[in-house]
């Protein structure tokens, strides 16, 4: 692993001292509920192939442990899966899971400082681009740890906020990919409706994360101080500062540093937009070598009623124009929430390498990999195959910063007895060094019908399309369809079945990842 495992116990002892004092130190309400459950899965391809597919029943069997507790001054969350998963196909897979979702926080006095901390065990794909959809069922997964730890402060009045909170965080995985430490700070400060003078908004950011030797620091400040006048125009300077550093990705820096003047227009007392004129100071270059120019920043905030706000902004960083959305709105019905943002991250499992597979003499209407050996000796005509070359993708450390632009729109739809839930999500990722660039696009709609007081029928179509190395002779594009319908019983209080079916079709302009899977899966559930 890539953090000393001394101190990887040291630190996650840290957090989970800090989840226990939260629960501990004042009486308060406890809601425990522990379960047993038994899920019988069988699939007719557990190797995922075109061919010769192998089908396998998957048994898994466990103890999931829901515990919420609330007090005056401290609340804390715990949740967990203790699975044991066989397979009827290879005995040797066979292996005990965990999935873990648990936060606290302890208030030292009221609109003070609180204690944080949280914890997250997860089962994910091992290799996305090999299989996004893995999951218990078809194996390749891989665990990953999440622990956070820190303190926070917030006040929220008529005359200000201030929101601040500051973590020490760690990420451990059962392969050494992806893994880090380090901390993070966080400071958000801007005036309240009681202001008569002076107005202002500070937004700052900062992170210092590790992975072996390399390291990464990431420093963002956006300043706006301005005059409060009786007019619906009111003055105000801008600041604005990035520095994304460290000695990942061959030491470069990516980094944009403007100051400007503008102005705040009051259009209603919801609504207020905010313009600026700034001027990048000397020397700043963009991520392409050419000099930063001048440009204006403008951004819109509007919140009709307390059910509804749009946060939408317009500005220029060291990568181009960038842009920012957020739209909440909700009613006795529906509910939307859309967003749009762009981060640079850096240490992620998003990242991989190109691996040869070989070049194979395969036939012209091959569908597995399987049929393009062919062995010495054996007669064959050349007018019936073709010569092929084969590419996988291993992934790989991720040292370098990568700018990850990310639209998602959550919607749900709440009838009498019908509710109907979308998802859209889109992420382009580009490497800032070598400017390669990946896109990452997922859609799914789910219909739950309550049948009866004790039952419900659920129908759930997904779909997910991964595109790797775009604009390169090596680029991939994979496209998952995944549909699944299940019915919910509630046999008496504390017993619950689900039986359900799913069908998984895989496309892939390597026509070797193609296959078809189907699954049948029963589950019972017993609350205790």
């Amino acid at each position: 692993m890539a953090i000393m495992a001394m101190g990887t116990v040291n630190k996650k002892a840290l957090c989970w001292g800090l989840l226990v004092t939260s629960s501990s130190v004042f009486a308060g309400d406890w809601q425990v509920t522990p379960q047993v459950f038994i899920e019988e899965n069988f699939t007719d391809n557990v190797s995922l192939v075109s061919n010769q597919e192998e089908s396998s029943l998957v048994s898994q069997f466990g103890l999931n442990f829901d515990v919420n507790y609330l007090s005056q001054n401290s609340e804390f969350n715990f949740k967990s899966s203790n699975i044991y998963a066989m397979y009827s196909h290879d005995s040797d897979l066979n292996d005990d899971f965990l999935t873990l979702d648990t936060s606290g926080r302890f208030l030292l006095w009221p609109n003070g400082i609180a204690l944080t901390a949280s914890a997250t065990v997860e089962n994910q794909s091992r290799n996305r681009a090999r299989n996004a959809l893995a999951d218990l069922v078809s194996g390749d997964t891989v665990q990953v740890e999440n622990y956070s730890a820190g303190v926070e402060y917030r006040v929220d009045n008529s005359d200000f906020l201030v929101d601040f909170n500051t973590n020490y965080n760690l990420r451990a995985t059962e392969d050494g990919i992806g893994e880090r430490d380090g901390y993070s700070a966080q400071l958000l400060s801007y005036n309240g409706k009681a202001a008569r003078n002076v107005f202002w908004h500070t937004n700052i950011g900062y992170s210092d994360i590790k992975n072996n030797d390399q390291d990464a620091t990431q420093e963002k400040i956006e300043l706006r101080l301005g005059w409060i006048t009786p007019y619906k125009f009111n003055p105000f300077i801008r600041y604005y500062y990035e520095d994304n550093s460290g000695n990942i990705a061959g030491n470069n820096t990516y980094e944009s540093n403007a100051y400007g003047v503008g102005f705040r227009w009051l259009a209603q007392p919801r609504l207020f937009v905010d313009v600026s004129y700034n001027k990048p100071e000397d020397d700043q270059f963009d991520i392409d070598g050419n000099e930063q120019k001048e440009y204006v920043n403008a951004e819109v905030n509007w919140q009709p009623t307390s059910r509804t706000q749009l946060v939408a902004s317009y500005g220029e960083r060291f990568f181009g124009k960038s842009y920012s959305l957020n739209i909440k709105h909700r009613n006795k019905r529906l509910t939307n929430d859309i967003k749009y943002s762009e981060e640079i991250e850096s240490f992620t499992r998003n990242n991989y390498e190109l691996l040869p597979q070989g070049a194979y003499w395969c036939p012209l209407e091959f569908v597995d990999i399987t049929e393009c050996y062919v062995q010495a000796g054996d007669d064959f005509n050349f007018d019936d195959y073709r010569l092929i070359t084969l590419n996988d993708y291993e992934i790989i450390e991720d040292n370098s910063f990568t700018l990850n632009k990310v639209a998602s729109w959550n919607s749900t739809l709440a009838l009498a007895r019908t509710t109907f839930t979308m998802t859209l999500n889109h992420r382009d990722k580009e490497n800032l060094e070598t400017r390669v660039s990946d896109r990452y696009a997922t859609a799914g709609l789910l219909m739950s019908r309550k049948i009866s007081g004790y039952s419900t029928l659920d129908l759930n179509v997904e779909y997910t399309e991964d595109n790797y190395n775009i604009d390169t002779d090596t680029e991939r594009l994979d496209r998952y369809r995944r549909y699944t319908a299940s019915y919910n019983r509630k046999l008496n209080r504390t017993l619950n079945a689900k039986l359900g079916l799913t069908h998984i079709n895989r496309q892939s302009s390597e026509d070797s990842f193609n296959y078809e899977e189907s699954r049948i899966y029963i589950s019972v559930v017993k609350d205790f």
